[in-house]
């Protein structure tokens, strides 16, 4: 039995395009997504604003707030990875 090489190219072509196209799809439409997060308010939500300047709040009033979120499991200082402070946004983020 001989093989017939333009039909098994093509099938070859065929196959492999489809198994190129697939991931380059998905890579596009993450980029496409990536690119428009910040038009887009169901991708990406607002972020939130507090009020403007510096913040008025002490340090252990900030470590008591962190405290009372039970699922953050922060009991001191040492459970505080860093603290984010933006005051141009009047805003202060606790990572843990």
């Amino acid at each position: 039995m001989s093989v017939n090489w333009n039909i098994l190219s093509r099938k070859t072509h065929y196959w492999a395009s489809l198994t190129i196209l697939l991931p380059a799809l998905v890579i596009i439409g993450s980029g496409v997504v990536l690119q428009l997060k910040k038009d887009v308010h169901w991708i990406q939500p607002e972020s939130q604003r507090g009020s403007e300047g510096p913040p008025q709040i002490s340090f252990e009033d900030i470590l008591a707030a962190a405290r009372s979120v039970e699922a953050a499991e922060i009991d001191g200082w040492e459970d505080i990875d860093r603290l984010d402070v933006r005051p141009d946004r009047g805003m202060l983020k606790i990572r843990s």
